[in-house]
């Protein structure tokens, strides 16, 4: 009787493991999708949802990670930065404990004191401003070292060493351009100018009447949204141009140029030049391969942008600290994905521990009726420096805090990229 009786116990013991075992194996993880699906900055942030669902799709279809397949949880941020905080509350509530998403600072500032409280991770694929390391953030949009070195040097060996500043009137083009004027003042650049305009702006008549006066050797761009239509406009009606004054853009990426375009045309923007990691005109075989993928789920016309590529790489490391780590709570996954690093289609990337930013290589291109041609590449990966090294770090967090307070408390919330 014993036997039997050991023997059911046994019987049902294994049965309720293996049960168990197989639910676990259909549970999905799930990853919070935070962006804004409605709102002025609807369109933009699009592409973070397409390349999102692109990457999950293609995982899904290959078994999954852990065995298990991963699923979307979505919240709708509809730009505004108290609802992206709502959301990222919602998503971790939900059993994500990693968002995809944010776009601009005012969104990712909202989320951060969130996922840092709940301690959930945030990847972020924006270029922003700097000033900002947080071990619940994996930042891997381009800091304003990543942009701006290069294009300076790529102008002075060019072009010369004089410039115009022209950006919309918040805190990414006013930080940036702070960056720009410490920076000059160790590698001779002389800036001639400045002028910062509302987003939305469409009349930069004396604007071009300034650059036309102080004759630049190059203009840095940080405009965004429908005022570069206007501004490229009021330059090809000057009669100035990329071979007069060639405009060097930090924010325009193929999209927003074909946009652009189709308002004024494709003459206004030839020659001029933009700042990336990621151009989806990159000569390899490898990235023809993979846009035409994507372009197979997502549309045939669809233009994969340095956000979109930056938001597929960012599951990319997820996924792998997901296998390598068997875990996917935060501090298991931050600390193994520092060992990681990828192959992206535009060289070798990893997160540098000492700060979660993406060590990258950066290409500038030239926009042709083709699209962007790249003109030059770094050599090796660029370090990021959320914190410049040509001032302090309390200079930084001044500045950074004082800019912030300022268009938190005055200017219009922003539709373009940051």
């Amino acid at each position: 009787m014993k036997f039997w009786i050991t023997t059911l116990f046994i019987f049902l013991f294994i049965t309720i493991s293996v049960v168990v075992l197989g639910a676990q194996k259909r549970q999905t993880i799930k990853v919070g999708l935070l962006y804004s699906k409605t709102g002025t900055m609807s369109n933009e942030e699009k592409v973070i949802a397409n390349m999102l669902h692109f990457a999950v799709d293609e995982l899904n279809e290959n078994g999954g990670v852990l065995n298990r397949k991963v699923e979307i949880i979505e919240y709708d941020g509809a730009s505004d930065p108290k609802e992206f905080a709502k959301g990222a509350s919602s998503l971790i509530a939900q059993g994500a404990n990693t968002i995809f998403g944010c776009w601009t600072s005012a969104s990712r500032k909202a989320v951060k004191p969130v996922v840092e409280a709940k301690n959930a991770l945030l990847i972020y694929p924006v270029q922003y401003e700097g000033v900002e390391a947080s071990k619940n953030i994996l930042y891997l949009g381009a800091t304003p070292n990543q942009q701006v070195n290069p294009t300076l040097s790529y102008i002075k060996q060019h072009y010369g060493n004089t410039l115009y500043l022209v950006g919309s009137d918040y805190i990414y083009p006013r930080m940036t351009d702070v960056y720009i004027k410490e920076l000059s003042h160790y590698i001779g650049f002389n800036i001639l100018g400045s002028t910062y305009l509302p987003l939305g702006s469409d009349d930069f008549n004396a604007t071009v009447h300034e650059i036309q006066k102080s004759s630049p050797d190059a203009i840095i761009n940080t405009l965004n949204g429908t005022s570069n239509i206007a501004f490229f406009k009021a330059l090809h009606d000057a009669n100035i141009t990329a071979q007069t004054i060639p405009v060097f853009s930090l924010s325009l990426d193929q999209s927003s140029m074909e946009s652009i375009a189709s308002h004024i045309g494709l003459q206004p923007l030839l020659g001029n030049f933009a700042t990336w990691g990621y151009f989806d005109t990159i000569a390899s075989n490898e990235n023809h391969q993979f846009i035409q993928k994507v372009s197979q789920k997502l549309g045939k016309k669809y233009r994969l942008t340095d956000a979109g590529y930056l938001t597929y790489l960012g599951f990319q490391f997820w996924k792998k600290g997901v296998e390598e780590s068997q875990k996917t709570d935060t501090k298991a996954l931050v600390v193994q994905i520092h060992q990681e690093s990828l192959n992206s289609l535009f060289g070798i990337v990893y997160i540098d521990k000492t700060n979660n930013h993406l060590t990258k290589t950066v290409n500038i291109a030239s926009f042709q009726p083709k699209g962007f041609q790249i003109v030059w590449s770094s050599i090796t990966p660029t370090l990021p420096h959320p914190y410049p090294s040509v001032a302090s770090k309390e200079f930084w967090d001044e500045s950074e805090v004082r800019l912030f307070k300022s268009w938190n408390n005055h200017w219009e919330a922003p539709r373009g990229k940051q």
